[in-house]
């Protein structure tokens, strides 16, 4: 597995996350720049499946529309978000596989917003990333 930080050079100095696993996994993790996430799977030969908004700001829904557009991923985030294209809710304990063995798992953390989650990426038991 692999998690690519990417710098999206919006105003507010944010970055959009890229976690691809095997060759059939791509998950974007509020996406900016649509073009900038199409370039990196592009390059790396992958399909989006799924997009995860973690709340509803447009710094971290800008690139669902056209991403929607071109990969028809699964689009989720908090029930009460709204997020452009959204297709799935996201609840506490939610688990999202990307490997055997290896998941993301949904901490719902209202408080920048009401709708607010994070996730916390377990690889073999062992938590190691959040996001």
């Amino acid at each position: 597995m692999r998690v690519r930080q990417i710098y999206t050079a919006s105003k507010l100095r944010n970055f959009t996350y890229l976690i691809t696993a095997g060759d059939q996994v791509a998950v974007c993790i509020d996406p900016f720049d649509a073009q900038q996430i199409q370039r990196e799977l592009e390059a790396q030969g992958r399909r989006l499946t799924h997009i995860i908004n973690t709340h509803e700001h447009w710094d971290h829904v800008e690139g669902n529309p056209e991403l929607v557009r071109i990969y028809q991923p699964e689009v989720l985030a908090h029930p009460d978000c709204g997020a452009p294209g959204q297709t799935g809710s996201l609840g506490a304990g939610q688990r999202i596989d990307i490997e055997p063995g290896s998941y993301l798992e949904v901490l719902e953390t209202p408080g920048h917003t009401a709708v607010h989650v994070c996730l916390l990426l377990v690889e073999a038991g062992r938590p190691e990333s959040i996001f």
